[in-house]
């Protein structure tokens, strides 16, 4: 432990004691008689985490408080830091404590559940990466049983392939939540990952499928799709079999008034594209039709414009899909005159002098 220059060890501990703090878990054990349960964080070392970081860093690199500490109320100054969502504290402190230690309880609280410092490491990548370099020299006893399904799917928000083999080498399977409940884990990752390709072509290597749902609405597709989560997005289209889900998709891309849900429309019409047979083109209108009364339906004065573009370029996708020429119906020009959209109005009607060019050239007329 980094020393004060200006203190021995000896001097320290009273310290900790003039701080209201425990040492570490087992000091707060052997103490907890005198733990104030009632009264949250009321030290002014807790206090500091949220209200002054900067004196809190200055006291733990002094060496006026150990990072193992636990306060008056039988909270870890990691649990405190944690709870005040002061990551960068947290992985200073677990930084500094020992394999042991990350796999002891981060409160004596009765109240909480006995969670070690290491299970609530899951909820954030940075954190879980310190804890699980510290962790991994230890032996395979050590870890076995440490965690549990729902920390392996928390993991899966942000695991990489190469964490995914390095637990798994030491007894840890994330894939196993997989097994025990696919449509959550799936969905996990479709929602919360950074990165989420990488991770499905791992599983998808091992031999894990996407799951099936009986009525192909509470999907991990729809879920990426619906939170414009395009990476997650574009792999399930082209890994569904569904056509029910592909269809959803890509209709709920229609309606949308996203950005993000002009790229899932346009991959959504490229998968289903591969799948109808060319005389059942006339999902393509369908899908125009969804994505002028999206427009109408959400247009709002301060918006008006916004939505203009994305309907625009959404029809855009549509009209180079289509197999024919594509012709707007007087109900949908109707249909955007009186949503107030004038430029959506004008690109239809542009759209539909071009379709006529081309119907009066294929028949030979002048």
């Amino acid at each position: 432990m980094t020393q004060h220059p200006q203190e021995s060890l000896s001097d320290e501990l009273p310290s900790i004691i003039r701080w209201g703090l425990y040492n570490d878990f087992k000091h707060a054990v052997i103490n907890q008689h005198n733990v104030q349960f009632e009264l949250w964080c009321h030290d002014v070392v807790s206090k500091s985490i949220r209200d002054d970081p900067d004196f809190f860093r200055k006291l733990l690199r002094h060496g006026l408080i150990y990072p193992s500490c636990f306060n008056s109320t039988g909270l870890s100054l990691v649990y405190v830091a944690l709870n005040e969502n002061q990551i960068d504290i947290v992985c200073e402190l677990v930084s500094k404590l020992t394999p042991e230690q990350i796999l002891e309880p981060a409160s004596i609280v009765a109240a909480h559940r006995q969670e070690t410092i290491f299970e609530l490491a899951v909820t954030n990548e940075r954190i879980f990466s310190i804890c699980w370099t510290r962790l991994e020299e230890l032996s395979d006893q050590m870890l076995w049983g440490k965690l549990h399904q729902h920390h392996f799917t928390y993991i899966c928000r942000f695991a990489t392939s190469n964490l995914v083999d390095r637990m798994l080498s030491r007894g840890l399977d994330l894939a196993s939540v997989l097994q025990v409940d696919p449509l959550h884990a799936w969905t996990e990752i479709a929602l919360y990952h950074s990165r989420p390709k990488a991770l499905y072509e791992w599983f998808s290597c091992q031999g894990y499928c996407l799951p099936l749902t009986e009525n192909a609405l509470d999907t991990p597709l729809l879920a990426a799709a619906r939170n414009d989560r395009v990476e997650a997005t574009s792999w399930l289209l082209f890994h569904s079999t569904d056509m029910r889900e592909l269809w959803r998709c890509a209709i709920d891309a229609a309606r949308r008034q996203t950005a993000g849900s002009i790229l899932i429309l346009q991959m959504a019409m490229k998968r289903i594209s591969f799948q109808v047979p060319v005389p059942l083109s006339n999902w393509i209108e369908s899908l125009a039709i969804e994505i002028v009364q999206g427009a109408c339906n959400e247009a709002q004065e301060e918006r008006v414009n916004l939505v203009e573009w994305y309907a625009i370029r959404k029809v855009g996708c549509a009209v180079q899909f289509a197999d024919d020429s594509l012709l707007f119906s007087q109900s949908m020009l109707s249909m955007a005159k009186d949503a107030n959209l004038p430029i959506l109005v004008e690109y239809q009607q542009t759209l539909n002098d071009q379709a006529r060019k081309m119907l009066a050239l294929d028949f030979g007329l002048s």
